[in-house]
């Protein structure tokens, strides 16, 4: 067996193993760090609502709250949107993607 062979052999696991085991060291990793903060007081705040009230920390002082953040850059995310109508790739100048 060549040198290049047993090297392929070698390197090829070991790419595939990395691919595997990052997105689960990544996610452990957050989550840590999330958990980490539970029980401690939260900082100053605003955000607003779908509905268009504005929440703040004050509002939610001496009430049980469960703040959940949603990871928003995702593969699906990165992807061009299509068009529903045309079937064309979405510009974002285009009317029919909004």
């Amino acid at each position: 067996m060549s040198r290049r062979t047993r090297l392929g052999l070698f390197v090829l696991p070991l790419l595939i193993a990395g691919w595997l085991l990052a997105p689960v060291l990544v996610r452990w990793w957050v989550d840590r760090k999330i958990q980490g903060r539970v029980g401690e007081a939260l900082p100053a705040f605003t955000i607003a609502d779908r509905a268009g009230g504005v929440w703040t920390r004050e509002r939610l002082q001496g009430k049980r709250a469960l703040l959940h953040f949603f990871r928003v850059a995702t593969r699906a995310t990165k992807r061009p949107r299509r068009c529903a109508r045309s079937r064309r790739r979405c510009r974002r100048t285009s009317r029919c993607c909004t």
